[in-house]
């Protein structure tokens, strides 16, 4: 009877895996670009590499109603199912965005997990300074923790406006959407 079980959860397991490293991550890609249409945004010039458990993407621009508003060097695609991430690093903004916030993204980190169902978690770290931030999928909000950095304060006074100054020198951001 153990042995049994053991062989079906081994089967299982097998199973799970191999669905998930034969899934046509540039298929899941292509369609993802094709919901972000409708809101003018559109990714061009990349190329993609499929791996084993993750969908490399490489010298992506991206374009929000027809204007260039970034440049994407490096992105990675996990999709698990029961977890899901997106890792994209070295971001340059468009310069029309540099009089609201500085140009380069280090790192972007969108995380998905069944643990929480019911929130996507972001994280980012770039010449701004440090933001980490969820996303309810629930109630459909936004709330941002930012940790500014010095150029921040100095350049982007503006910008710091929307955010609501905390006692302990965070800024935070809350948004329905």
């Amino acid at each position: 009877m153990v042995k049994k079980l053991g062989l079906s959860l081994g089967y299982f397991l097998v199973f799970v895996l191999a669905l998930i490293m034969f899934t046509p991550k540039q298929s899941v890609y292509y369609f993802a670009e094709k919901k972000l249409q409708p809101f003018d945004v559109i990714i061009s010039h990349e190329s993609l590499e499929d791996n084993l458990f993750s969908l490399g993407i490489e010298h992506a621009q991206v374009y929000g109603q027809n204007i260039e508003a970034a440049n994407v060097e490096k992105a990675n695609v996990i999709i698990l199912g029961l977890y899901n991430s997106v890792s994209i690093e070295n971001v340059k903004l468009a310069s029309f965005l540099e009089s609201f916030v500085p140009q380069d993204v280090e790192h972007i980190s969108i995380n998905y997990s069944i643990i929480n169902p019911l929130a996507v978690t972001i994280s980012a770290n770039g010449d701004f300074g440090v933001v980490d931030g969820e996303l309810s999928l629930l109630d459909q909000n936004l709330s941002l923790v930012l940790q500014p950095s010095k150029l921040m304060h100095s350049k982007y006074q503006t910008t710091l406006r929307e955010f609501k100054k905390q006692s302990n020198g965070e800024y935070t951001y809350a948004k329905a959407l």
